[in-house]
């Protein structure tokens, strides 16, 4: 079930994010919730914008790896899914993207600051940490995954 709460993203919200956009072939596993739980946690820190606090769940999302299959897919996923709650859209195409995730996924990455991350992704300057639009995640989820296949083929190779 999806938290519609559009505050937050929660680890169920996650959890089902990583299930859409699972391939055919892949089997769905948990691998440690407290990676999952601790990239979620970043959203609560005192970033200065919501847009370095979500940069940072992308980012740890990534990295560490918390499901079996899908982590760089889920993190896309959920970043997209910020940009539309911060009514902040994302500035990069799918080629993009696609490069950044496996920078951040490659040796070295988690030495990418989240400041670079966010300058690179999204479209506004950064707002405060008080304004987010509603929406459903769910729905917001499979929209993209149909509208970004390229990335979502890419982020699973």
């Amino acid at each position: 079930m999806f938290n519609k709460k559009t505050n937050e993203i929660t680890y169920e919200n996650v959890v089902c994010i990583n299930s859409l956009c699972l391939f055919e072939r892949e089997p769905f596993a948990v691998l440690d919730e407290g990676r999952i739980k601790s990239a979620l946690g970043n959203q609560y820190q005192p970033y200065s914008c919501n847009e370095l606090a979500f940069a940072s769940v992308y980012k740890s999302l990534v990295i560490n790896h918390g499901f079996a299959n899908g982590n760089k897919r889920t993190a896309a996923i959920v970043l997209y899914i910020a940009s539309k709650m911060l009514n902040n859209d994302l500035k990069i195409n799918d080629q993009q993207f696609a490069d950044l995730t496996y920078r951040i996924a490659g040796e070295g990455g988690s030495r990418i600051e989240v400041e670079d991350i966010a300058n690179e992704v999204f479209s506004k300057d950064f707002s405060s940490r008080e304004t987010f639009a509603q929406l459903d995640i769910e729905e917001t989820t499979k929209t993209f995954i149909e509208n970004h296949k390229w990335l979502m083929e890419k982020l699973g190779e």
